[in-house]
């Protein structure tokens, strides 16, 4: 955590000398450089966390952008609207025995599948503060699905029965909470972020299924509860990384 502090401080500071050599190597030549957003711009960003860069392993790089994606519109210049999206999929196939003949043994495989959709909209109300920083806040809802299936496979005899396991986990997310943020310029439309923020959610769990073809009466379709919560939320690791047009 300390080296993810570190490298993050230190990009900001290398963001913030960057735009002070471009400020004064711009005083003679314009001085009405519009490095923030303006009414009718439009902004894409990702949310991601410096730390894998140094940190991961395994091909634990591609998890670098795990924290999604976000799009906004500036319908004056202190309003946007936004939405988020964050889907993840996964699918992976496990060899849990080797077929040898010789011994009437089966190749069998374990299978899981695991895919999850998060959307964020909201609105934003940004406030004056320098020709490169903007502040702002703002409220959103939040609306998710995700949902999962494992299969196993087993021999009895010289056939193979599947084993399944519907949504376990799996469940429905609604939310609702509000933001503050900053956004600062470091060179023209192109900016760092960070953002916190306070709110609460519910989640009801889908009914787990399930279902085994050997012996079927084994089968059954469980009821699930859900949760409710209120809690801040505050990614410090994260960065985000966003590009005005």
């Amino acid at each position: 955590m300390k080296s993810r502090i570190i490298f993050v401080l230190a990009l900001m500071l290398l963001s913030f000398s960057i735009a002070n050599a471009q400020d004064s190597s711009n005083v003679k030549k314009s001085t009405t450089v519009v490095y923030k957003q303006v009414a009718g711009d439009k902004s894409f960003e990702v949310n991601f966390d410096p730390g894998r860069i140094f940190g991961s392993n395994q091909g634990g790089q591609f998890g670098l952008f795990n924290g999604g994606i976000k799009y906004r519109t500036f319908v004056t210049d202190k309003k946007a609207l936004r939405i988020g999206v964050n889907i993840t999929y996964r699918n992976s196939v496990n060899i849990t025995q080797q077929s040898y003949p010789a011994n009437n043994r089966l190749e069998l495989k374990s299978k899981r599948a695991f895919f999850s959709i998060l959307l964020t909209p909201g609105i934003e109300r940004h406030f004056s503060a320098t020709k490169r920083l903007s502040p702002y806040v703002g409220v959103q809802v939040l609306a998710g699905y995700s949902t999962s299936n494992d299969k196993s496979e087993h021999q009895y005899d010289n056939k193979i029965y599947n084993e399944t396991y519907k949504n376990n986990p799996g469940s429905i997310r609604v939310g609702a909470g509000v933001f503050a943020g900053i956004d600062y310029y470091f060179i023209k439309k192109i900016y760092l972020g960070i953002e916190l923020g306070y709110g609460i959610e519910y989640d009801k769990y889908l009914n787990m299924k399930y279902t085994n073809e050997k012996y079927p009466e084994y089968n059954f379709n469980d009821r699930n509860g859900h949760s409710i919560g209120i809690s801040p939320y505050l990614v410090t690791s994260n960065l985000r990384l966003g590009w005005t047009f």
